[in-house]
């Protein structure tokens, strides 16, 4: 085809850049991406909002059934006001392999009214931005879930990774009861039996019966690392679980909430 017939491809040209360090852009996407929705219908929802503050960055990313938020203070120079992107899940992927091989250590970002562009080195990234309103995920936070117990990461990721090969296929559920000093997490289905695995940990608050995505628990175990030690935190059995790691010289600020499955 002569190169005419191609569409012309949009250049940063002299748009206003914010830069950020590539160690944080990259960690940011690595929490988030994971919740990003695969359902197109959900169209807002195939996205992460990356949302640039004076002082902070913050990704966030849900499919509704969870949620995923990483925070990290951050001076940005030329940012007054908040400036929200949603940066499609396609771009996040692309994004995370140019981030890892880079060895530029800031990148730049851009944005016109329809494309959103980032500058990796001698790399220049462009993708088209979505439309529409991400939703408001800050009044669907939890605030007061009191339940709190502390584990080590390592014990929840082990734990729940034996009790998920019994789990269905389709839900990948797992039942967590949380009483005086033990959890219990278990999974059952007709078709191979049942499974149930303790861990013994300082509790002595209201006792919880809730039902999580085991696959969800997993991924959240991978991101933070196996060392440390990981908060959940509860209202009830009927209302979203919160987990976060509990380390608090993290340089990146985690928030997952799971919202809880039906028995």
């Amino acid at each position: 085809m002569a190169r005419d017939s191609y569409p012309a491809i949009p250049t940063i040209g002299s748009l206003p850049k914010v830069t950020l360090p590539t160690t944080t852009l990259r960690s940011l996407i690595a929490h988030t991406i994971s919740a990003v929705s695969m359902e197109e219908s959900r169209y807002t929802l195939t996205a992460s909002l990356l949302l640039l503050e004076p002082t902070k960055v913050s990704m966030v990313s849900t499919d509704g059934t969870r949620l995923a938020l990483a925070e990290k203070d951050e001076a940005l120079e030329g940012v007054t006001a908040p400036r929200k992107l949603l940066v499609p899940y396609q771009a996040l992927h692309n994004l995370a392999s140019l981030l890892a091989s880079t060895k530029s250590e800031t990148v730049e970002i851009a944005e016109s009214d329809t494309t959103l562009f980032v500058v990796i080195g001698e790399r220049e990234y462009t993708s088209r931005k979505k439309a529409g309103a991400f939703p408001n995920y800050a009044a669907v936070m939890p605030r007061s879930n009191n339940n709190v117990v502390i584990l080590r990461t390592v014990d929840v990721e082990r734990s729940v990774r034996r009790v998920a090969q019994f789990t269905d296929q389709r839900s990948s559920g797992v039942k967590l009861a949380l009483g005086a000093n033990a959890l219990k997490i278990s999974a059952s289905t007709t078709e191979s039996g049942e499974s149930e695995d303790t861990i013994d940990c300082p509790y002595a608050s209201e006792q919880i019966l809730i039902k999580l995505n085991s696959d969800f628990i997993l991924d959240f175990c991978k991101v933070v690392g196996s060392l440390g030690e990981v908060r959940f935190s509860f209202k009830d059995g009927r209302s979203a679980a919160v987990l976060e790691p509990e380390a608090a010289n993290r340089d990146i600020r985690f928030t997952l909430v799971l919202m809880p499955m039906r028995f």
